[in-house]
């Protein structure tokens, strides 16, 4: 394994994020950008030079990765002799995947990303991030490109330097990106427990399957997404509740969804910009879904049972989204914005207060949990 590091004063090129892995593979060769300022690194590497001798065995992974700390820009380099890959290896199942990941992976108390391309045959690593990065970490997260375009997500969860978790996640890449599938979740002492997977059906409905440790045996399952149910509008005052969404398709939801004319919702997922705000936080991750909006929508169903809801999925990716979610809230007829989340972040704010001073709307907001 070989390792070259240069240093160019500067920012991070554009379109490339802090700590990021690119590919920049030439056989028999390690790659190094060399200069100053912030075009010292462009893109993978493109100021490759050849720097080292070919090694005596064949370099199956060339790469870069670019960290800037205290206003340096670094650009690393490492090359790893890895065997071929098999015919065997490159056709695994989602599970087997998981299973060898698993099987390689967690007994390793020090994994690092190079670790895990090294142990996965025919991966390459896309990139790698600890938490805190300073001490021993506490959450290691490494994603790895597999043979062809899936991709696996390996993520190593310990305290006080003992494993608690490891969670083990599968991409099938459809030709758009790489849309999470099978997830395997093994304990501290590296045996799988459970399983979940993700499964998309026609119509945009979403289903989200536990599994048993053999990540086959179904225990159940849950509503990811689901289209709007017919129905008719309630009438009454509206109520725009935002939130983490809304299982709408439940029976005691479905006839209180404020609608237009044409008898459609009018509420709006601004976390993944499409119309169905189906109910969950996937911040902690896509096969972890956290259910509070629904929660939340019972009590009003409860409390002001003539309300009329639109429902509104918050935007956690973007929140300078909640400026227009303010204004299309309005549009839509609300009269009371229930908004039971919160940030320490004012900027997070700036767009709403804006947004609400220019309409008649009342807003809720909790000053604490």
């Amino acid at each position: 394994m070989t390792f070259m590091l240069t240093v160019g004063m500067g920012t991070l090129p554009p379109g490339v994020p802090g700590g990021s892995v690119v590919p920049t593979w030439r056989p028999g060769q390690a790659a190094l950008a060399r200069g100053r300022g912030a075009g010292a690194v462009r893109g993978p590497c493109i100021q490759a030079l050849i720097s080292a001798a070919p090694p005596d065995k064949p370099v199956a992974a060339m790469r870069c990765r670019f960290i800037q700390a205290f206003g340096t820009t670094l650009a690393l380099a490492s090359a790893v002799a890895m065997p071929a890959i098999s015919a065997a290896d490159a056709g695994r199942t989602e599970a087997e995947w998981l299973r060898l990941a698993v099987e390689r992976l967690c007994p390793e108390p020090g994994l690092t990303g190079l670790d895990a391309q090294t142990a996965l045959p025919g991966s390459w690593l896309l990139d790698e991030t600890r938490r805190p990065d300073d001490g021993e970490p506490r959450r290691t997260v490494v994603r790895l490109l597999l043979p062809g375009t899936d991709e696996l997500t390996v993520e190593r969860r310990q305290f006080g330097g003992r494993l608690r978790q490891f969670l083990v996640s599968y991409a099938a890449h459809d030709g758009e990106g790489a849309w999470p599938s099978l997830q395997a979740i093994a304990d501290g002492g590296c045996a799988i427990r459970s399983g979940r997977a993700i499964r998309r059906e026609e119509g945009g409905r979403q289903y989200l399957d536990q599994l048993e440790s053999d990540l086959r045996t179904l225990k159940w399952t849950e509503t990811l997404q689901a289209p709007w149910p017919a129905g008719e509008d309630p009438g009454g005052v509206r109520v725009a509740l935002v939130d983490s969404g809304l299982a709408y398709d439940l029976p005691l939801f479905r006839d209180r969804l404020a609608r237009d004319g044409e008898g459609i919702p009018l509420g709006y997922d601004f976390w993944d910009l499409d119309p169905w705000p189906y109910d969950g936080d996937t911040a902690r991750g896509p096969f972890l879904p956290i259910r509070h909006g629904t929660a939340v929508a019972s009590v009003l169903a409860r409390e002001a049972p003539d309300a009329a809801l639109i429902p509104f999925r918050y935007p956690r990716p973007d929140m300078t989204r909640m400026a227009a979610l303010v204004r299309r809230a309005a549009e839509a007829g609300a009269r009371i914005l229930a908004m039971p989340l919160g940030s320490r972040n004012p900027e997070d704010w700036r767009g709403v207060e804006n947004a609400l001073a220019r309409h008649y709307i009342l807003a809720v907001v909790s000053a604490g949990n």
